[in-house]
């Protein structure tokens, strides 16, 4: 098998408090109930994902990057994923009369996912399938982390998904800050609403309401030199009672008290120091991880006879001479 770099998702989905559910309860309810959800996952998966492997209580799989088009798409299934197995957890802790401790424990399980982005092949041994790569070890070590512990932040609840914009701005070959080609008037004027505090709505039949910030006050974005009679219009049309922001690349007015109910500025100066400019590349490199530090032993206090306490180690060491002194003793 011809082995290769690819590019693309990797998903784990582990039930935490596994371990001491197993522990702690009967093997064989546990395993009964924890074998329905982890199929129910997998089914979940096979839509859209291909299974790697079971890792004990986790589900490991995988897709390449030509396979989803839309990263939102993951995000929904994690979503959709977490929502049946939360339903399915629940109705079976809620059709059991049995009150053996795995089924009392039932509500305990959670479901947690860790999702990476990078690079990783298949490789083929004695016939089993098995990814390797450095962002393979990555995604799990992920799952090392003690984020539920420092925050309290617990399943359930949503999520939003934003697609990161380009730039809106960027420098010319003078090194002039112009705005990005990519920019169609749509994209342009919705984030120019966003960076003034208006609310992007565009009237169907008002040329110049863009977006409000109240029921009177609106913005009219224009990438044009805006002429001192096509302002004079603008502001007839505003009239008195309302109020116009005119965000535009120039205009050839001197004397802007003329007309009280509109504000005009230029695009881009207006903008510059509102956000960073020219950086389309804001992705996160994570190659360790953050252990939790070491406690120190408080360092001991001396007792009133002048002596040291000992330590925990000289005391285990000394447990450990007496218990076989007294089984020498013994024999």
């Amino acid at each position: 098998m011809e082995t290769k770099t690819q590019h693309g998702y990797l998903l784990l989905a582990d039930i935490s408090g596994y371990t001491s559910f197993v522990a702690g309860t009967e093997l064989e309810h546990a395993q009964e109930i924890l074998t329905e959800l982890l199929e129910l996952i997998v089914d979940k998966f096979k839509s859209l994902l291909i299974i790697s492997k079971l890792e004990g209580d986790a589900v490991f799989a995988y897709a390449p990057q030509a396979v989803l088009a839309r990263g939102e798409t993951l995000l929904e299934l994690v979503e959709s994923t977490y929502v049946a197995f939360r339903d399915r957890r629940d109705a079976a802790h809620r059709r059991t009369t049995c009150t053996c401790a795995a089924c009392r424990a039932i509500p305990t399980l959670d479901l947690k996912f860790f999702v990476h982005h990078g690079d990783y092949i298949v490789q083929l041994v004695s016939g089993i399938k098995e990814l390797v790569g450095s962002d393979v070890n990555l995604a799990h070590r992920l799952m090392k982390n003690h984020v539920t512990e420092a925050t309290g932040w617990k399943g359930g609840g949503g999520f939003r998904y934003f697609r990161l914009a380009p730039s809106l701005l960027r420098k010319d070959q003078f090194g002039n800050w112009v705005i990005n080609r990519k920019y169609n008037p749509a994209m342009l004027t919705e984030a120019i609403c966003k960076l003034e505090g208006f609310a992007y709505a565009p009237s169907d039949t008002i040329y110049w309401q863009h977006g409000r910030s109240t029921e009177k006050d609106f913005i009219y974005v224009t990438t044009q030199t805006l002429s001192r009679e096509q302002i004079q219009k603008l502001s007839d049309e505003v009239g008195e009672g309302r109020s116009l922001l005119i965000m535009c690349a120039a205009f050839r007015v001197k004397n802007l008290d003329a007309f009280p109910n509109l504000t005009i500025k230029k695009i881009p100066k207006a903008v510059l120091s509102r956000c960073e400019w020219g950086k389309d590349d804001y992705s996160l490199e994570i190659r360790s991880l953050p252990m939790k530090p070491a406690e120190e032993e408080p360092e001991a206090k001396e007792s009133p006879s002048g002596k040291k306490p000992r330590t925990k180690a000289e005391r285990r060491e000394q447990a450990t001479l007496f218990d076989l002194a007294c089984k020498e003793g013994e024999k």
